[in-house]
């Protein structure tokens, strides 16, 4: 769930052993070939379905917009200070 409202989008899961995995090497193949304009759909076409196991929490998105420009604000005046 923090991920859904973090990332304010659904997470889905597939029924296999070692999922994250196996997400990650389909991520590492549609690098590999997404030069040669194939989708990520393409390279996953014969994966298991996925399941929706969440999704996004009603207001996460402006908490979510919120954290993101804490986040700049202070990366900006930290740069700052390096900077000096």
């Amino acid at each position: 769930q923090v991920l859904s409202d973090v990332f304010n989008a659904p997470v889905y899961t597939i029924d296999t052993a070692n999922s994250a995995c196996l997400g990650s090497a389909y991520r590492a193949i549609h690098g590999l070939v997404a030069e040669m304009d194939v989708s990520l759909a393409d390279v996953v076409k014969s994966a298991p379905a996925p399941r929706l196991a969440v999704t996004p929490t009603a207001g996460a998105e402006e908490v979510s917009k919120l954290g993101n420009t804490s986040f700049l604000v202070t990366a900006c005046l930290l740069q700052s200070v390096v900077d000096c």
